[in-house]
């Protein structure tokens, strides 16, 4: 083989290697519903819910209007987990069809805002609030770990007075532990991901895309502009919950609503991964490698339209 022709043979082996490395590059389809919206929340707010992912894999999605003809769904629902069918069942806006994916799947953080605005954050949270409610079905309900059956345990032991003192009926009792589990996610989400959108907003960024605001802060570095450096465990209490149509009160005892709110955050400390307090999640912010850039750009316009040339 002459040197040109092993030139020609290098340089083909190379191209071709290039070539297979940036189609094995190229981002793959979700491999579920949820995987984009909850790689969304990972980006926004360093909050991980490995086990959504997972329920996510043997629970589907559908609108209302395809499930009020066969009475499943009422007409005025906004969203709602059907623990039979394992299907979450939610708003079109709150849904996207994905060509790649081949159906419909959850929208990330940013697309909701697109869609829907200002209203973005409570339409997320409502998702992750079912999302949780296919978590508890799964794995919770089942005791599939020590964490899920010390939950149970509690639950067997506060359960029972909450019923009695709220008259609840079989049928509205019946799901009652899955909603206080749903609804203490979503709190938490709520908590971390407002946290989140402020410090952004002291930080001079849109917290969306992590542009820069009309009103520019001239920073270094990410800022938190409240003194609150409790741990989410305290921040949170979950006092009240909704279920069937029916508001259940939940610190008739002061004493055992603490107890509760207590074996909920250790649960969702054990399967969910994310900042204990507002101070850690602004170091976690300020390490962000897509924060510090965008903060450094918005800087330099800052600096530019403040000194003109």
């Amino acid at each position: 083989m002459n040197r040109v022709h092993l030139n020609l043979s290098l340089a083909l082996a190379v191209l071709t290697t290039v070539v297979l490395f940036v189609n094995n590059a190229k981002a793959s389809p979700p491999l579920h519903h949820s995987e984009i919206f909850l790689d969304s929340v990972y980006s926004q707010a360093r909050l991980q819910a490995p086990r959504l992912g997972l329920a996510a894999l043997h629970s589907h999605l559908a609108q209302p209007s395809l499930l009020q003809k066969w009475g499943i769904v009422s007409a005025d629902a906004i969203a709602s987990y059907n623990d039979f069918t394992n299907t979450l069942i939610l708003q079109p806006e709150m849904t996207v069809y994905d060509s790649e994916f081949g159906g419909w799947r959850l929208p990330s953080l940013q697309e909701i805002h697109q869609t829907i605005g200002a209203t973005a954050l409570p339409a997320a949270s409502v998702i992750f609030h079912e999302l949780s409610h296919a978590e508890y079905d799964f794995y919770v309900e089942t005791g599939a770990e020590d964490y899920d059956r010390e939950l149970l345990q509690i639950f067997s032991q506060e359960l029972p007075a909450i019923v009695k003192a709220n008259t609840l009926s079989f049928i509205t009792a019946r799901p009652l532990g899955s909603e206080i589990f749903a609804y203490y996610r979503q709190a938490l989400f709520e908590m971390i991901l407002n946290d989140v959108i402020e410090i952004k907003l002291a930080s001079g960024l849109e917290p969306d895309l992590n542009t820069c605001r009309k009103t520019r802060t001239k920073t270094d570095v990410a800022r938190n502009l409240s003194p609150n450096a409790k741990p989410y465990s305290e921040r949170i209490q979950l006092k009240t919950v909704f279920v069937l149509g029916t508001d259940v009160t939940l610190d008739l005892d002061p004493g055992a609503n603490r107890r509760l709110n207590d074996a909920l955050f250790r649960h969702s400390f054990a399967t969910l991964k994310f900042p204990a307090n507002r101070v850690e999640l602004l170091n976690v912010l300020r390490v962000d490698k897509k924060i510090i850039n965008a903060i450094a750009v918005c800087k330099i316009k800052s600096t530019d339209v403040m000194n003109p040339r």
